[in-house]
């Protein structure tokens, strides 16, 4: 009887959790645009086009997502923001080189942190 109990108040947390609660973590991988599912990996150093996040096509642009450019991410190339964010995190705490970021006039909405460094 308490099994049953229990199963049924986390089914119960699990469906009422809000979607932001779950992030999808997507690696930049190849290219210069932010809005190119083919851009981001599941891992750092993937293989383009295999993100799962909790945006539209495994592209990072929903709340919980979190986007990674690191040591991986292509070297001297700006990736251009090319639609508005709001994504929980952007993380650019081990990109190398001359490697950046452009907003490029849109909005960028972070729900959680923005890591750098320089």
């Amino acid at each position: 009887m308490l099994k049953r109990i229990l199963l049924t108040l986390g089914l119960l947390l699990a469906l009422s959790a809000p979607a932001w609660a779950v992030t999808g973590t997507c690696y930049w991988v190849s290219g210069t645009s932010w809005n190119n599912s083919a851009d981001w990996a599941a891992t750092t150093g993937g293989v383009g086009g295999t993100c799962v996040s909790n945006g539209v096509s495994g592209i990072p642009k929903a709340a919980g997502d979190v986007a990674v450019l690191d040591a991986s991410s292509p070297a001297s190339t700006t990736l251009l923001v090319d639609v508005d964010l709001t994504i929980a995190q952007i993380n650019m705490t081990a990109l190398t080189g001359s490697s950046g970021l452009d907003g490029n006039g849109h909005n960028i909405t972070l729900t959680t942190s923005f890591l750098g460094s320089g």
